[in-house]
């Protein structure tokens, strides 16, 4: 619509010999005031920037681009799917192997305590847990 209302409001500036007004506008498109209004105000959202424009920084003499802002390397981006990786081979742990590698790893619990907990010995804890790092490891390469 708003490129529309663009090549009307050339058209009908050169053949009237003034800018048309809203309303003639929406007669000629045969549109509501409404929606030309709407569509030169969406219009104005396209007012694009060269990468090489200066920003303002905060009272810094050195003088920035917008390209000094994009394109850079995001380690957390990484993160994210890495962590998406694995929640999603947490699936092929059992619930206990699931539980000992949250106490351990996201709790920061020792495998004394884990095994006070689950009533098992540390050696137990231990077993379970190299088995378990195992089998994410597997599901890891897989994907």
């Amino acid at each position: 619509m708003n490129l529309s209302v663009n090549r009307a409001l050339e058209k009908m500036t050169v053949e009237l010999g003034r800018s048309p007004t809203v309303r003639e506008l929406a007669e000629k498109l045969g549109a509501t005031q409404e929606e030309i209004l709407e569509a030169q105000e969406l219009g104005q959202a396209y007012n694009l920037l060269s990468l090489d424009s200066e920003v303002a920084g905060d009272g810094d003499k050195n003088t920035q681009t917008l390209a000094d802002y994009i394109g850079r390397h995001d380690p957390e981006l990484a993160n994210l799917e890495d962590r998406a990786n694995l929640e999603k081979a947490f699936d092929v742990l059992s619930r206990r192997e699931r539980i000992i590698l949250f106490l351990r790893f996201y709790e920061s619990v020792s495998q004394t305590e884990i095994a006070k907990r689950l009533n098992v010995s540390q050696m137990h804890v231990s077993r379970l847990q190299q088995k378990a790092l195992e089998k994410l490891r597997e599901a890891l390469l897989e994907r």
